[in-house]
């Protein structure tokens, strides 16, 4: 870990020293799984819906990985913990019981993860106990929207500054072009037409008797409707060249929040890293403080690097 360097490890390096976690697994099935039930029933009391709804083990079979459901009446216990013992590469753990095993077979100080994986991880706790496993310090991994200086600056615009720019969504939603309308003298000429309109329909409503009721209504929601399109035309025309049309508040959102997600949700990384440069690796380690428990916004400048 030093100088940001990161180790991976290979998990087929740990099937050995995980046969013995995944063989006890096997002796101690029934309670794992009252334990996981136990979990999924304290997180349903607080309002939160369990992610798992089993546990089990994987075998790859002719390269192919088929489950081991513990619950499995068929299930021979004893022949099985043998075999995972005798091929251990076999055999691997589900997702519930993978944090069970990382903490028996490697000096875990802390164990990082986003909103969904801390729900699974606290479901698990009382397998824990069972395997008899010193669970390692559960850790809320950082979590950041990063933004670069076009999009803060276009944000800007709209009066969304610092962490006020993560409510551009609510924004566009309510969007009405009238609340960032030029003031005058450029809006005076959409004031004229606006009263024009008006005169005309009084005219036509001057001439209402000689014409029949359902033309006379027709014009008048003829010239309401196109006079009020034609001042919404002109009025995008005019703010998209301030950059503060619909659309400019519409990039914003899509930088923010791509496809309607969190951010963090959908980039990857090299994406950041195409845009940003590799420096932006040391530039977001500088931004973030891991043990600030909030979102944060981090601004960017792209470099040729």
């Amino acid at each position: 870990f030093g100088e940001g360097r990161l180790v991976l490890v290979d998990p087929m390096t740990l099937r050995k020293p995980a046969a013995s976690v995944l063989a006890k697994v096997v002796a101690h099935r029934e309670a794992v799984l009252q334990a996981l039930n136990q979990g999924a029933a304290t997180l349903q009391a607080v309002g939160i819906e369990p992610p798992l709804d089993r546990a089990s083990l994987f075998e790859f079979v002719d390269g192919h990985r088929m489950r081991i459901k513990l619950d499995d009446h068929r299930l021979q216990p004893e022949q099985l913990q043998q075999n995972i013992l005798d091929e251990p590469d076999r055999y691997s753990p589900s997702a519930a019981l993978r944090p069970i095993v990382q903490d028996a077979v490697l000096p875990t100080l802390a164990t990082l993860g986003g909103p969904g994986e801390m729900a699974y991880l606290w479901q698990v706790d009382l397998i824990y106990q069972v395997m008899q496993v010193r669970r390692s310090t559960l850790w809320p991994r950082s979590s950041a929207t990063v933004v670069d200086d076009a999009i803060a600056e276009t944000a800007g615009r709209f009066g969304l500054t610092g962490a006020g720019l993560l409510d551009a969504p609510a924004h566009l939603t309510a969007y009405d072009s009238a609340m960032f309308s030029p003031p005058p003298p450029a809006s005076s000429d959409l004031d004229q037409l606006r009263a024009t309109s008006v005169k005309l329909r009084e005219l036509m409503r001057g001439i209402q008797p000689d014409v029949p009721a359902s033309s006379s209504q027709r014009a008048d929601r003829a010239i309401e409707y196109h006079t009020q399109k034609l001042i919404r035309l002109v009025t995008e025309t005019r703010l998209a060249r301030l950059g503060k049309s619909k659309g400019d508040l519409g990039r914003v959102v899509a930088a923010i929040r791509p496809h309607g997600k969190p951010q963090e949700r959908t980039a990857n990384v090299l994406e950041f890293i195409a845009r940003y440069g590799w420096s932006w690796i040391d530039q977001i380690i500088n931004e973030i403080d891991p043990t600030v428990m909030q979102h944060h916004l981090v601004r960017m400048t792209p470099t040729d690097t």
